[in-house]
């Protein structure tokens, strides 16, 4: 007979432990007008080019441009995309409950340097020796110039 009075009395003990907990996830999170636990919102990302890589506050999420990121806390979170050839981009959203920002990036091509174009490299030498005649050697960017002594002036490009 204890026995079923002490059973009895850890039965209403649960009964009321869960009830005070149940109560307690409401009031913590209140339901939505979608009828959800807790408020979420979404953030549309596009981008042109399409395909940019996306993070969500500086954590790469796996999905390329368009895409859409669900489940999101309310508050402002940062975008950045990522996409070869292009500059990266970022931006902070402020995401509301229930609702879903909209977010496009035109992305920017990264510049390639222009080429310049360098005339090629002229100079002069003049060489004597003594006696006359004597063989000269000269690395140019053409290859070595082996000869000998020349009277006139040479040109070497």
């Amino acid at each position: 007979m204890k026995m079923k009075k002490v059973a009895k009395k850890i039965g209403r003990i649960g009964l009321i432990a869960v009830a005070v907990l149940l109560a307690c996830v409401c009031v913590l999170y209140p339901a939505t007008a979608a009828g959800q636990i807790g408020a979420i919102g979404s953030i549309s990302v596009s981008s042109s080019p399409h395909g940019a890589d996306i993070s969500l506050d500086g954590v790469p999420i796996n999905a390329v441009t368009p895409y859409t990121i669900q489940h999101l806390d309310p508050g402002t979170h940062t975008i950045e995309l990522f996409l070869e050839g292009y500059q990266d981009w970022s931006q902070t959203v402020e995401v509301k409950a229930n609702e879903t920002s909209e977010v496009h990036a035109a992305l920017t091509p990264v510049p390639t340097p222009t080429p310049s174009l360098t005339p090629p490299a002229t100079g002069s030498i003049s060489v004597t020796s003594e006696p006359s005649g004597a063989t000269i050697e000269l690395d140019t960017p053409a290859g070595p110039f082996v000869g000998p002594s020349v009277k006139n002036t040479l040109y070497v490009y």
